[in-house]
């Protein structure tokens, strides 16, 4: 079984752009466009790693990172932010606090692809 990512992103084009590169490079990529959905996805299937944007309605990314963290196969799972979102001083906290790391947007897919492939080896 491939490893497995699941991005999550309002905006289609991103999750496109970047599902396609990591399935070029091996991973298993699936992309949600609704928060919500996501989290249901993440409750019912398990992911090696999630990537999540920050600016998403009608959930955003800071309070699907808290539920995700609340997971027990979550608790420790790699995770990824991608935002064009200014980061304040206490959001930035709470995401080290969830041990995330962040990407800004826009970003480079190899940037997303190294990062990913430090945490998530292909198996």
């Amino acid at each position: 079984m491939a490893t497995r990512i699941l991005l999550i992103d309002d905006e289609e084009n991103l999750t496109e752009l970047a599902g396609s590169y990591l399935r070029l490079k091996g991973y298993d990529a699936q992309a949600c466009n609704d928060p919500v959905e996501a989290l249901e996805r993440i409750e019912r299937e398990r992911f090696d790693a999630v990537v999540v944007d920050m600016m998403m309605y009608p959930m955003n990314g800071l309070t699907l990172l808290r539920r995700l963290r609340e997971l027990p196969n979550y608790a420790q799972a790699p995770v990824f932010v991608l935002s064009a979102k200014q980061l304040s001083n206490e959001e930035r906290r709470e995401l080290l606090e969830l041990r995330v790391a962040f990407l800004s947007k826009p970003f480079q897919p190899r940037e997303l692809l190294r990062r990913i492939q430090a945490e998530v080896p292909l198996r």
